[in-house]
């Protein structure tokens, strides 16, 4: 019987899913804010998409505060 999920077969592979999900989910949050910030021509743009990555990443709740501040800030 072939297995559904490959990836998920090889040793490691459920925690490298994990922890794929655990990074992507910060990096698109913050190339998603880099990118407004700085089709707006914002100075702090690239500190804003760093700010959004590093609070995502350790606490998904203060990282989406982060972004509701920041779209409030960018008006």
């Amino acid at each position: 019987m072939l297995d559904a999920a490959p990836a998920l077969a090889v040793p490691g592979g459920p925690e490298f899913t994990v922890l794929l999900f655990v990074f992507a989910v910060p990096l698109g949050l913050a190339c998603w804010v880099y990118a407004d910030a700085k089709s707006r021509d914002n100075e702090y743009a690239a500190n804003w998409g760093i700010t959004v990555f590093l609070t995502s990443l350790f606490y998904l709740f203060p990282g989406i505060i982060v972004i509701g501040l920041y779209r409030e800030v960018r008006e």
